[in-house]
């Protein structure tokens, strides 16, 4: 029976307007700290092994579901982006499923902060696209306010937004990314700055390497990314 779950996220925090250019030690918004480790796991096998200690997979804190996204894809020098998304949501010990989105779209000349992010350098108009819908849950409208009939064909439209480069147009270190997720909303945009945090990986010959200025940071990039969220907690 297909589970009609109107939810609403606890994270949807803007994106600040400013870049930041200290470095204070132990403060990196890379350091992937967001949840604390659990000594035993608790995680199912499909849950990538760099996250099966930092997830909440058994629900401990109580929420109605615990929802992660991890994200692999790329991008190519035409402009063109392709991710798989997998959204793994937790409800409590050996309790869980797994959406997948096939994300699909291509470079914008929009300005990202018209679309939510200041301190994005890169911008993708994009659809979600479900490809394996196992949790039976229509995510509008609380992932976006679009039409959406039954969870296996959702579709929504938007944008994904990168920040891959500090002040003074420096690429973050370890090629560190973070990714906000613009769904269209109703007739507006809904910005979530912290859909994800990740890497961008370079795979042009001569890009800058991490930590050094950019001279073509304003242009789009060929990338390799990977990305997760900490966990939003639904209610």
């Amino acid at each position: 029976m297909t589970k009609y779950v109107w939810l609403l996220s606890l994270f949807s925090i803007g994106c600040s307007s400013e870049k930041e250019t200290g470095e204070e030690e132990g403060n990196s918004v890379f350091d992937n700290n967001d949840t604390d480790g659990n000594p035993s796991s608790g995680c199912p096998s499909d849950v990538p092994e760099e996250y099966k200690y930092l997830w909440d997979c058994e629900n401990a804190e109580g929420c109605s579901g615990k929802l992660y996204r991890y994200g692999v894809g790329s991008s190519d020098e035409d402009g063109n982006i392709t991710v798989t998304e997998k959204w793994f949501m937790f409800e409590g010990p050996d309790t869980y499923c797994v959406d997948t989105f096939e994300i699909t779209g291509s470079w914008s000349p929009l300005e990202p902060e018209a679309r939510g992010c200041a301190t994005c350098e890169s911008i993708y108009e994009i659809d979600w696209v479900m490809q394996d819908a196992q949790c039976g849950v229509l995510w509008s409208p609380m992932f976006a306010d679009q039409e959406a009939s039954a969870p296996e064909s959702q579709n929504y439209g938007g944008f994904l937004l990168f920040d891959t480069h500090g002040g003074w147009d420096i690429r973050n270190e370890d090629y560190g990314m973070l990714v906000t997720g613009t769904p269209v909303n109703g007739s507006s945009y809904a910005p979530n700055a912290n859909y994800a945090r990740g890497t961008a990986i370079p795979t042009y010959e001569g890009a800058t390497p991490p930590e050094e200025p950019d001279p073509l940071i304003d242009e789009q990039q060929a990338a390799d990314y990977v990305w997760a969220n900490s966990g939003d907690c639904l209610q």
